[in-house]
């Protein structure tokens, strides 16, 4: 995986955990729209994906009990399921660049209480990287 998002990652996670509102809203390239997992009594049909303008708001809706986030897994999408080579494919456009990651959330005894794994679907503007679309794959309790 490229070094420069393996670093946009991990400065995307310090700023959520120092709680700095403007240096993590400098990791988005709003409108932003957030796709919440599937909870096991909904099924999500018609369901309306909410549109983020403001990314550091997003801060906001952390329990009192979090301390901070951890790194267990980060990936680049294509490092996951390359698309097999077809003798009539031709590439229109290159790899989008996009991250799979799994964070532990831990708690203010150091704890860890619950396990995310995300897509983030990133762009370039301006030649920075910003995310514009984070997908929650899975949430797990793990207490």
């Amino acid at each position: 995986m490229s070094a420069e998002l393996v670093r946009f990652f991990e400065s995307y996670i310090d700023a959520f955990n120092a709680l700095d509102g403007e240096a993590f809203a400098r990791h988005f390239h709003p409108p932003v729209t957030s796709v919440p997992a599937p909870r096991p009594d909904e099924a999500g049909v018609g369901m309306t994906l909410p549109t983020i303008v403001e990314p550091s708001s997003l801060l906001a809706h952390l329990p009192a009990h979090w301390s901070r986030s951890t790194i267990d897994d980060v990936r680049a999408l294509g490092e996951l399921a390359p698309p097999p080579p077809r003798d009539v494919a031709r590439t229109v456009r290159g790899p989008r660049e996009a991250l799979v990651a799994t964070v532990t959330r831990r708690d203010t005894e150091d704890r860890p209480y619950q396990r995310i794994q995300a897509l983030y679907l990133l762009s370039r503007q301006d030649g920075r990287l910003g995310i514009k679309v984070v997908a929650e794959l899975s949430t797990t309790t793990l207490r």
